[in-house]
């Protein structure tokens, strides 16, 4: 009986690799490591980015980080390859969550600048604050589409963390 993180993960999988349209697909984490992620709810992010970049088996799939807070802290350029997993789990295990409330606004500035190819950019955060969530809409970071120019899309998708007093699916 698989779980429900291996079957997410095998559906995945196979609508990246049976899709030929998404030969060269980028995928950017963009990992939150302000205030609003202490304790559990770090320990829980990394648990998922590892878990996820030991199934990126995927032809084609190029992972990149972005990790941030009150400013960017780190940045890792989507490439593939063993060697860039490794080195992405390494920076992910550095990084300590930081004491400020996070700034979606230099965070989009960032994105926009800096991520000039179409990719597929997953945010891990903590939205349960009313105004952290207000400020990440506010931002122009959202579910849908931003676009940057007339050459590149940016598809986000927003993905909460579980809260601490939910209990983990069985």
């Amino acid at each position: 009986d698989l779980g429900r993180d291996e079957v997410v993960r095998s559906q995945s999988a196979a609508s990246l690799s049976c899709n030929p349209g998404n030969q060269d697909l980028e995928l950017v984490l963009v990992l939150d490591h302000s205030d609003s992620m202490r304790g559990q709810r770090i320990l829980d992010l990394r648990t998922g980015v590892d878990r996820l970049l030991a199934d990126t088996a995927v032809p084609g799939l190029r992972i990149g980080l972005v990790a941030f807070s009150d400013r960017v802290l780190s940045f890792v350029r989507a490439k593939s390859g063993q060697a860039h997993y490794e080195a992405c789990r390494d920076r992910l295990y550095t990084l300590q969550p930081q004491g400020v409330t996070p700034d979606f606004e230099e965070l989009c500035s960032f994105i926009r600048l800096r991520l000039r190819k179409r990719a597929l950019l997953i945010f891990l955060t903590a939205l349960d604050d009313p105004m952290l969530a207000e400020s990440f809409t506010k931002s122009g970071l959202r579910s849908g589409t931003m676009l940057t120019s007339s050459r590149s899309r940016l598809t986000s998708v927003t993905s909460m963390m579980r809260p601490t007093s939910a209990q983990a699916p069985k």
